[in-house]
């Protein structure tokens, strides 16, 4: 019986990514930074899921991670269509970016951020309750994993990012850290 209701959680869990993928076009490519090896954004719950071995994710934790993404992603799409709306088809970062260290890059776009609220100060609010859910997130993401499964979270990012940051040392011809 057991072995049943654990088949029809993970068909069910499928259905739901399947459905929400369909319905919200844009919820592969939420916010969560970080691409897949065919170039599409991968919001950070899907990465998660993906790592569900490696940090011995139960069927009820994916099942529990699947509901928390499904319900940001539905209210963030719409605050995201607020500001798209407010700010029209105003350009992401361009490509120059690519060529700025992480702490560079984060204050370009913080300086990014803080010129658009400058010009359509409606949105603070909007930004504000994306803040909150990010926030929220975490909260919810911290009661879903164990301390061992959180751990393990934070040494696989810190090894992402040790990664990445060689890999973007080595774009801009600095080298590596040795």
């Amino acid at each position: 019986m057991r072995g049943i209701r654990a088949a029809l959680a993970v068909v069910a869990a499928m259905a739901v990514v399947a459905a929400a993928v369909t319905v919200f076009p844009a919820f592969a490519q939420d916010s969560g930074k970080g691409k897949g090896h065919s170039g599409e954004h991968k919001d950070r719950f899907t990465r998660l899921i993906e790592h569900r071995a490696e940090l011995g994710l139960t069927d009820d934790q994916v099942l529990r991670l699947e509901s928390v993404r499904d319900r940001y992603v539905e209210e963030n799409q719409a605050l995201r269509q607020q500001i798209h709306q407010a700010v029209g088809d105003r350009k992401r970062p361009d490509e120059s970016m690519k060529n700025l260290s992480r702490e560079e890059r984060h204050e370009a776009m913080k300086k990014r951020h803080e010129e658009l609220l400058a010009e359509h100060p409606e949105l603070v609010s909007v930004f504000d309750q994306l803040k909150s859910n990010r926030e929220a997130i975490r909260n919810e993401l911290d009661m879903i994993l164990t301390a061992e499964q959180q751990d393990k979270l934070k040494q696989m990012r810190q090894e992402r990012r040790e990664k990445a940051g060689r890999s973007g040392r080595e774009a801009r011809g600095q080298g590596s850290k040795t």
